[in-house]
């Protein structure tokens, strides 16, 4: 909720139980969901008009909150989930997607395998650019902070083959006897002409969203930055000694096992135990390469 993604709310099993229960869990979402710290409207989904409106408004609201009650074994409203599915629109328009195809390769690695016959497979979302078969990439930042040329040998969509990849999609990319260990989650495949910013320190403008006590220089936090996920620690509070929960700073970061590609603008969540917080890097602070 703090990321401001949308959601819909899915309760199944409905067969196992009463209609008053069903009723009663409703009227229990209902009054978690418009609390002030949620600030949603929910709205019951029971018709096929119900479940057209929900995707219309859901697209243009994200305080809008669908709910469907369900059940898989008899199949009571899974016809409207499907419709709700199928009307609901793209999150990217024609025009920002043909922008995004405009941009240079930008491949985010979330999965890794080893596929016999084929070799290393990457999985993972196409941010930018357009990725096609037998294209020269290079992949990184590796421990030492470097890129390594590779070629996409093949590419896959839902199981079948295909030749192009566009912006916003995700696939799978076989990269023939690219060696696996030189590879991790978080990695990304760029295009020979980008100039990627690569650094274990940086600043983000965050909201302390929750903290037992106070958040100051030296706690560590695990840092989500789009697929970068890594253990950080707090070098430096701008303007203050501490941080206390809701309040507002720009904090220095600094990536404790290695660098990685991070882009000013980029939105940040951080969590420790029971302290989370949001924001979004402000500045890419970059190091002499060893």
């Amino acid at each position: 909720m703090a990321l401001k993604v949308p959601f819909f709310i899915v309760i199944s099993k409905v067969d196992l139980c009463t209609k008053s229960t069903i009723e009663r869990t409703v009227r229990q979402l209902e009054m978690v969901l418009k609390q002030p710290g949620c600030n949603k409207v929910p709205l019951l989904v029971s018709s096929s008009d119900d479940a057209v409106t929900a995707a219309q408004q859901f697209a243009q609201s994200p305080s809008i909150t669908p709910i469907f009650t369900l059940s898989s074994v008899n199949g009571v409203n899974l016809d409207l989930l499907k419709v709700f599915l199928n009307v609901l629109p793209p999150l990217t328009n024609s025009k920002e997607q043909e922008e995004l195809m405009q941009q240079l390769t930008e491949f985010q690695v979330d999965e890794i395998y080893s596929v016999p016959d084929v070799g290393t497979v990457v999985g993972g979302t196409l941010y930018s650019g357009i990725c096609r078969e037998g294209e020269r990439l290079v992949v990184g930042p590796t421990d030492s902070g470097h890129f390594l040329p590779l070629t996409v040998c093949s590419i896959q969509r839902n199981r079948s083959g295909c030749r192009v990849l566009r912006a916003g999609q995700a696939a799978t990319l076989a990269l023939g006897n690219f060696d696996r260990a030189l590879l991790r989650k978080g990695m990304v495949m760029l295009s020979l002409e980008m100039q990627p910013t690569v650094s274990s320190l940086f600043e983000s403008e965050i909201v302390l969203l929750f903290h037992a006590k106070t958040f100051r220089r030296g706690f560590q936090v695990t840092v989500h930055v789009g697929n970068v996920r890594q253990t950080a620690i707090v070098e430096l509070i701008h303007g203050k000694e501490e941080l206390r929960t809701g309040e507002r700073a720009v904090v220095r970061f600094r990536f404790i096992k290695h660098p990685e590609y991070l882009k000013v603008g980029a939105k940040l969540l951080f969590r420790e135990g029971v302290t989370k917080g949001i924001g979004h890097v402000t500045k890419v602070i970059m190091e002499q390469k060893t």
